[in-house]
């Protein structure tokens, strides 16, 4: 039995998720963002600071590049 269920669709499906939790979506192309980068450094320093008022600079410069640099579990072949 064939699917009308396509890639746009479960996007679409997620999006709804997130907006009904209380989440913005913003269309991709309309961020300037670094490309090279996955994350939107600038909101989540922010957040990180805002969900955790109290926490040190050393701690939080230290989940940023955590966040930014994580191990993924390979074995190094060097």
């Amino acid at each position: 039995m064939p699917s009308n269920y396509t890639e746009a669709n479960y996007e679409k499906s997620v999006m709804e998720l997130f907006q009904n939790l209380g989440y913005e979506t913003v269309y991709a192309p309309d961020i300037e963002r670094d490309l090279k980068s996955p994350l939107y450094d600038e909101v989540l320093e922010r957040q990180i600071r805002l969900l955790n008022p109290t926490l040190p600079e050393d701690a939080i410069c230290d989940a940023l590049f955590k966040l930014k640099n994580f191990e993924n579990g390979e074995a190094c072949t060097a």
